[in-house]
């Protein structure tokens, strides 16, 4: 249940994300807002999400990874309440909405290093796949709400739609701080041995293991001393631009910051787009469908991307992930095409065929970009390795 709490952010991520995607437009027309202004509303998220990551690796070597995740939280309930109840205009939201985004960004990589110090390696790609399912879950439930308020996203009381998306944060919270554990292996490097050693064994009796902590817990060979810890924490960096992890370090920051611009860019626009449609669906029934989408392509990526070479698995999703974007804007606005004439029969269903493989093609990729993240960095930059990668991603 502890590591299932670690990963459940997801699912308030998912909601709070497509909320804010699909009110601007409200909030642009009752504050008589510019384009960029109502933009920067949703982009102040993404902007607090990479500085969050950026904190997340120290946060988490230095206080904990448990405390770090549950600061996450804290900081989404916080900004959510105050977006929806306590800002007086343009400015104050924009604050608020900036720390919704560092709560998201801050458990990052501490999420990423306790699933890999607390979860038995044959089961880490299920266990990379259960976030982004949450995430669709998320996403399916903002889109639920849509679509009993206002199924048309034309007149919505963004106001009461944010608090009503701040209730999987309360729920979730409450549940990490009762089952949420700390990383055993963090408490051993702290010297905080009688600490790990009840870890452990609460791990094993949930788990119907005798296992015995103390014979773990104690191996001089497995540990490092706090001040090793605290040492290390500025070599992060420049071992990771190290000739050795240079191009690596690149290559993942391109494929991730990709991936984010097709992803969270589509997320920001499909809800406008989809109002000025004129698709079968209504724009909410198109949002749960693409959120159904995206679950559906977490499970089909555990299913058969695990055996597969992950470069080569990146760089193909990346490719089609780019293709049905170009080609659902082709088909929601055929009139792009000039006097082209266009079916329109044929343009609605290739616009939910792009849709259905753009949303399950970026999971896919999150995905293999996420385990692969967590199998090429040693232990030394197990926190802040893929919070580098993923915080520059961010700037997708």
């Amino acid at each position: 249940m502890s590591d299932y709490s670690v990963l459940k952010q997801r699912f308030a991520d998912g909601a709070e994300i497509l909320l804010i995607s699909s009110i601007t437009r409200q909030i642009e027309t009752e504050w008589n807002l510019k384009n960029g202004q109502a933009g920067s509303i949703v982009s102040v998220v993404f902007i607090g999400a990479l500085i969050g990551n950026l904190c997340s690796g120290w946060l988490g070597d230095r206080y904990g990874r448990r405390p770090t995740i549950l600061l996450g939280y804290a900081f989404v309930i916080f900004g959510s309440v105050g977006s929806a109840y306590h800002c007086s205009g343009y400015w104050s939201l924009l604050l608020y909405r900036f720390l919704v985004g560092w709560g998201f960004g801050v458990p990052g990589s501490s999420t990423f290093a306790l699933n890999s110090e607390i979860v038995p390696s044959t089961k880490r790609i299920i266990f990379a796949a259960v976030p982004k399912i949450l995430e669709s879950m998320g996403e399916f439930y903002g889109a639920t709400l849509f679509y009993f308020t206002d199924p048309s996203l034309q007149n919505i009381d963004w106001r009461y739609l944010i608090l009503l998306g701040t209730v999987p944060s309360f729920f979730l919270l409450f549940l990490s701080v009762v089952f949420l554990i700390e990383s055993p292996h963090y408490l051993a490097v702290r010297n905080q041995r009688q600490e790990a050693r009840k870890v452990i064994e609460s791990m094993a009796y949930m788990n119907g293991s005798d296992i015995q902590a103390e014979d773990l817990v104690l191996q001089e060979d497995s540990s490092e001393s706090e001040v090793e810890v605290e040492q290390r924490f500025g070599e992060h960096l420049k071992h990771l631009l190290s000739p050795k992890f240079f191009y690596t370090t690149l290559a993942m920051c391109f494929v991730l910051f990709t991936t984010n611009f097709f992803y969270y860019g589509f997320m920001f626009a499909l809800p406008h787009v989809l109002v000025g449609s004129h698709l079968p669906v209504s724009p909410a029934g198109n949002l749960m469908i693409g959120s159904s989408f995206q679950f559906i392509g977490v499970i089909i990526g555990v299913v058969v991307f695990t055996g597969m070479p992950r470069k080569t698995s990146m760089i193909a999703l990346v490719s089609v992930v780019g293709m049905s974007t170009f080609v659902f804007t082709i088909c929601v606005h055929p009139h792009i095409l000039g006097g082209l004439a266009v079916n329109s029969g044929i343009c609605h269903f290739l616009a939910m065929v792009a849709l259905f493989v753009q949303k399950m093609g970026a999971m896919m990729s999150f995905l293999v970009s996420y385990v692969y993240l967590c199998e090429v960095y040693p232990t030394v930059v197990r926190a802040s390795g893929p919070a580098f990668v993923i915080a520059i991603g961010r700037l997708g």
